[in-house]
């Protein structure tokens, strides 16, 4: 009875510890934490030591042969490797030398003690938890995160290279460095499910549900079916691991791997199984093979190994045979990786020397930052966690209640009995993986992504504490109320699940912050783009060009990096039509020794003919300059589900595009321009031959507005016109103020950054800059005739003078 008081003395104290968490009081809460695990480990009864098996017997002939030919052919897969890392043939002989690793040792099966078997019950309740971790990893997989972060797309794109044939890489530059493996498996996913961001997905909801199966094998090892399936319900509705399971980061790779390392390691010390000790070194490469953080677990490997040793000191020609299979494993699994890091040590080792907390230390020349972050990340389960919304509910810890809870009460018991080769085993995980945040860059502290890692080991903790709970009560009881209590741990569990469940898919999946972090604006971007299906012409602001949610998500689209200067209103391009830029239009000089195509012409050649800018939502106040130019074009303010902008997008027709073009033209029986138009037209050129077929009976006068662009900038003059050789023609050209004749200079600019000036139109409508319009033959102070380009309209943005309009008459 002493030890039920004890025990529900320390969960009432942790209860309040952890209220204190909650309410902000830490060092009441820390404080009271201390006393619950003192309550909780007094009388705790010491664990029985494992029952170590005896070892193997030796290898048989054959199998000897095929371990000596998969080592054969494993170096000379080296050896290509080194030659050219991305050699087909060397890639086929390391994995057949891995296929014949495994056969060697596969077969080796005998009767264990430790052998056991899942009765029907076991199997329909690990059924259901399999099925329910399953569920809430690929529930609207589709919706929740919001958009595709720029890591995820690049993810994706490196997929897509593999699937175009790109050749085999170990590792690759993408987001500062990372193994591809996870990127090939991707790719796998995109060739069965399609190309897509919820493909991607469900390839870390897979490894989610798989690291759920894993771990209830581990934790039923070491606590029995009733624990065990208890903290795998727990783990399968972790809001911590959800989050990564839905998210396309390796990360979610690190505790499969960690479990399969562990357990394999903890059984072959444990059985001396040849199998098992291959079976972690393959574990450990694997894991290796996927994200950063995990480098550190072999130092998890060495120190339990040194302690195994030390602790089973008569079995140490066993455990270093077997720990020998362990590297030999790890080693086979490496050697593309290591070639390449042999090969590449700057590449492999720069996003850890990017993220490392050591110039912090440097810089401050103490160990502060060391200590600062310790604190965020002992704090980060309980009280305080994340605040990055990529990863977390921002500030949220990182475990529930009641998790929390149990996982403070059973570290306390794993610290008190350390030496028990379980125990040390999951504290030696822990310490060895811990460093990953500890040591990375402050601002980020604590990280919930690069402390992925302690998700086994914090829900083994939890078991422990679990376990500590059920043998008291099964002690007070004497087995009476044995069913009450399953129920009452099978209800608490369940409630537990439903309030994870709950905090993610209402709390943090839709929280405006979280909704935005994923790449919002570039993933809504992407969706419009492949909406389009390349039937307009998009003009993409430059801050999202080439951003990886956008390449994915809209299919690779084709568009043109925006420049205001160049691209509004649309230009010529002595080039042409061109998938990537809409030719524009140049006019002929006389003779015709220019033939470009007018741009009306070029828009036929546009699907749909729409031309679609696409600006950032800081950009919103250029909206009166696009409508000054396309009056009727549609401008359109993106928003998400909150109201917060995520894009713009400005809209112009075929027919405002082919009508804005050319100069309107405007005929007078008259030699100074008065009275009413007798005809009005609007001409794409200035290049008229009236001596033959004048427009109107002579005398008459003819009047042209538009916007005069100016593409070099320089001195012009107007030239003289003549209607026929005996009767001379005037023009003139009209400024804002001023007029210019045939003597004046017309137009003085400086150059520019985009080497254009740009003039306006009277009328109070902006323009400039555009080369869509007609061509006026001007004379260059001092040089051959230059062109000056006329148009309805122009671009803004730039200081410009406005111009009424250019007149010639004849007599």
């Amino acid at each position: 009875m002493k030890k039920l008081l004890s025990v529900i003395l320390a969960l009432l104290i942790a209860f309040l510890a952890q209220r204190a968490f909650r309410a902000g009081y830490v060092v009441d809460g820390v404080l009271l934490y201390a006393v619950a695990a003192l309550c909780f480990v007094w009388n705790a009864p010491r664990p029985e030591p494992p029952a170590l098996a005896t070892d193997e017997p030796p290898l048989s002939q054959r199998r000897k042969v095929a371990v000596l030919v998969a080592l054969l052919l494993g170096t000379i897969a080296t050896v290509l490797f080194w030659r050219d890392v991305s050699s087909p043939l060397a890639l086929f002989l390391w994995l057949a030398s891995l296929g014949l690793l495994v056969i060697s040792i596969l077969p080796t099966f005998h009767p264990s003690g430790h052998a056991w078997k899942i009765g029907r019950l076991e199997a329909v309740l690990l059924t259901a938890i399999l099925l329910i971790a399953l569920v809430l990893r690929i529930y609207q997989i589709d919706t929740f995160p919001n958009g595709c972060q720029s890591d995820e797309g690049n993810n994706g794109l490196d997929a897509l290279r593999w699937l175009r044939g790109a050749p085999y890489a170990p590792y690759a530059e993408t987001n500062e460095g990372q193994a591809t493996l996870f990127t090939y498996i991707i790719a796998l996913y995109f060739r069965l499910f399609g190309v897509g961001v919820p493909s991607m997905r469900l390839v870390s909801a897979t490894f989610g549900a798989l690291t759920v199966l894993a771990f209830y094998v581990l934790a039923r090892d070491f606590y029995g079916p009733r624990v065990g399936l208890v903290i795998a319900a727990l783990l399968a509705a972790s809001r911590w691991h959800i989050t990564f399971s839905r998210i396309v980061y390796e990360a979610i790779m690190v505790p499969l791997c960690e479990v399969l390392l562990f357990y394999f390691l903890w059984r072959g010390l444990r059985d001396g199984w040849r199998r098992d000790f291959v079976l972690s070194g393959l574990s450990l490469a694997l894991g290796l093979n996927t994200y950063t953080a995990f480098r550190v677990v072999p130092m998890g490997v060495v120190l339990y190994a040194v302690y195994w040793l030390v602790a089973y000191h008569r079995r140490w020609r066993s455990t270093l045979r077997g720990l020998g299979w362990t590297f030999l494993g790890a080693a086979l699994g490496l050697v593309p990786l290591a070639v390449y890091v042999v090969q590449h040590p700057r590449i492999f080792m720069g996003r850890t020397q990017h993220i490392s907390l050591l110039p912090e230390i440097a810089a401050a020349g103490n160990l502060s930052p060391l200590w600062i972050n310790l604190r965020k990340v002992l704090l980060m389960f309980n009280y305080q966690g994340d605040a990055a919304p990529l990863n977390n509910l921002p500030g949220a810890p990182l475990l529930d209640f009641v998790t929390g809870m149990l996982f403070i009460l059973g570290l306390a018991l794993a610290l008190r009995y350390w030496r028990h080769p379980r125990f040390f085993l999951l504290l030696a995980w822990g310490i060895t993986v811990l460093p990953a945040t500890v040591f990375s860059v402050g601002h980020e502290a604590p990280s919930a992504r690069r402390a992925i890692g302690l998700i086994p080991v914090v829900y083994l903790l939890v078991g422990l504490a679990v376990e500590r709970v059920w043998r008291v009560l099964e002690e007070a009881w004497r087995g009476r109320g044995k069913r009450a209590f399953t129920w009452a741990l099978g209800l608490g569990c369940a409630a537990i699940m439903l309030g994870n469940a709950n905090l993610y898919f209402r709390v943090q999946a839709v929280h405006p912050a979280v909704w935005a972090a994923y790449s919002a604006s570039e993933a809504a971007i992407g969706r419009y783009l492949a909406a389009l299906d390349g039937r307009a012409e998009v003009y993409l602001d430059s801050h999202y060009d080439r951003h990886s949610a956008i390449m994915l998500i809209g299919r690779e689209p084709q568009y043109t990096k925006l420049n205001l200067a160049a691209h509004l209103p649309l230009r010529a391009d002595p080039g042409g039509v061109s998938s990537q830029n809409v030719g524009a239009n140049l006019c002929g000089r006389p003779g015709g020794q220019v033939q470009d195509l007018p741009l009306p012409q070029i828009i036929e050649k546009i699907p749909g003919g729409d031309v679609v800018y696409i600006l950032e939502p800081v950009n919103r106040s250029l909206r009166s300059l696009f409508v000054q130019f396309y009056p009727s074009g549609q401008w359109e303010e993106h928003v998400d589900r909150y109201g917060q902008p995520l894009f713009i997008t400005f809209t112009v027709g075929r027919e405002e595009l082919a009508a804005m073009h050319g100069l309107v033209g405007r005929f007078y029986a008259s030699t100074d321009w008065t009275g009413p138009a007798v005809r009005q037209q609007r001409d794409t050129a200035l290049d008229f031959d009236w001596r033959t077929e004048p427009p109107l009976p002579l005398p008459f006068s003819a009047q042209w507005q538009g916007a005069l662009f100016v593409p070099v900038a320089g001195e012009y003059a107007l030239p003289e016109w003549r209607g026929s050789a005996e009767r001379g023609a005037g023009c003139q050209l009209d400024l804002p103020g001023r007029r210019f004749s045939q003597s004046d200079v017309a137009v003085r600019r400086q150059r520019r950054a985009a080497s254009t000036a740009a003039l306006a139109t009277a009328g109070g409508r902006g323009l400039g800059g555009h080369p869509g319009g007609s061509s006026l033959q001007l004379r260059r102070a001092g040089e051959r005739v230059n062109r000056l380009l006329l148009s309805r309209k122009g671009v803004g943005g730039h200081t410009a003078q406005r111009a009424a309009g250019f007149r010639g008459h004849g007599q």
